[in-house]
């Protein structure tokens, strides 16, 4: 069965590497130390591996030493450290954040449980295409601002943020700034030496990595101020206590390195693929994007087609996975406040699907699923 499938939401999470497993098994069978036991063999061996792949982590990010990464258990635990974990720091003095209203679930809701505790939030709108307002961003700064958190790339439509230009705002008004970059990352790796990035967020499941491991970047000024909000044996300098995933910093790393060689090519092939999946679809149908098509990832389509539901739709083409929205909200189906926010109405936010391309996405796929989306269409009118 799973053979006969095509898989397209990549956005939600992909398939792990071959070369990644492989490099992952030998830390469940061989090497299966405690790394923080380091006065034994194993637990020696587990740690050199740990501080390896950090080092490979860090080349990716231009970053400048290993103690600039906390390992998590994905990017929903680092967003959640970046922002509690600075709040936490400031007490009373700075209590007031800027989010924009598109960000992912561990943000928001983060942001929504501390508005309960008497922090002050703005949410910054985004325009049709969903970039927001550099205009609101900056006059929405105030003295009791303390950090300024806006997503990389959108988990939904796909649209790249001004972060090179956001960082710099931050920087001038010396506020802390972090991004989630889980979705980025999979076609372009911030590079930390030309973006001054304060803490990034980011997860391996969604690079060809395993699930339940991700990290947070954060430089030298968010290290003074950021405290923990897991306690333990004071493991990753205090930061984040409890036994490190060695197998899943392997394979994380491991992910991190081959897309960061291939990203290119990778990134040329998926514009390609995107783009002869529209045009099929336009030949025959009416096609409406959303979220921007030249700030974007190449990964990502979200589109709707008028009168037609999105659940429907599903139902239709058992044999194509994809998304009628994020897959990080809950197990039911949800309006999504993404399409809600770019201006779209009740029946064109019920008519949205999300598809997820991935290095492993074939022409002969596209090609298709195209031509199934196009007969389910014919069949549903």
């Amino acid at each position: 069965m799973v053979n006969k499938m095509i898989y397209l939401d990549n956005n939600a999470t992909t398939k792990v590497d071959e070369e990644v497993l492989k490099e992952m098994l030998p830390y469940y069978e061989q090497f299966y130390g405690n790394p923080s036991s380091n006065k034994n063999w194993f637990g020696k061996s587990a740690n050199n591996v740990v501080e390896d792949s950090l080092y490979i982590i860090m080349d990716c990010f231009g970053a400048s030493s290993i103690n600039d990464f906390v390992i998590t258990s994905g990017a929903t635990e680092a967003n959640n450290l970046a922002i509690t974990g600075i709040l936490e720091a400031e007490k009373k003095a700075k209590r007031h954040l800027i989010v924009s209203c598109i960000e992912h679930p561990s943000v928001l809701e983060v942001c929504h449980h501390w508005e309960e505790n008497g922090v002050e939030c703005t949410y910054i709108p985004v325009d049709k295409s969903g970039i927001i307002s550099l205009e609101a961003l900056k006059n929405s700064i105030r003295n009791e601002t303390c950090l300024i958190s806006v997503m990389s790339a959108n988990n939904e439509i796909g649209t790249i943020q001004p972060i090179g230009e956001i960082a710099q705002i931050a920087k001038q008004h010396n506020i802390l700034f972090h991004t989630d970059a889980t979705q980025y990352l999979y076609s372009n790796f911030l590079d930390v030496k030309n973006i001054p990035v304060d803490m990034i967020s980011f997860s391996s499941h969604k690079l060809h990595g395993p699930k339940g491991v991700g990290g947070l970047y954060i430089n030298t000024n968010a290290r003074k101020k950021l405290h923990p909000i897991i306690f333990g044996g004071g493991q990753q300098r205090n930061l984040r206590s409890g036994t490190l995933n060695v197998p899943g910093i392997v394979g994380m790393a491991e992910a991190m390195n081959l897309l960061h060689k291939n990203q290119k090519r990778i990134n040329r092939e998926l514009i390609r693929l995107r783009n002869i999946l529209i045009q099929r679809l336009s030949d025959k149908n009416v096609v409406c994007i959303n979220g921007s098509m030249e700030d974007r990832i190449p990964n990502n389509i979200n589109m709707y087609f008028p009168g037609i539901s999105a659940v429907a739709l599903m139902e239709k083409l058992p044999e194509v996975i994809f998304s009628t929205g994020s897959a990080c909200k809950s197990h039911s189906i949800k309006e999504s406040y993404v399409l809600q926010c770019i201006g779209l109405n009740e029946e064109q936010k019920k008519s949205s699907i999300r598809l997820g391309l991935s290095k492993y996405t074939t022409e002969e796929e596209i090609i298709s699923v195209a031509d199934k989306i196009t007969w389910a269409l014919e069949m549903m009118h």
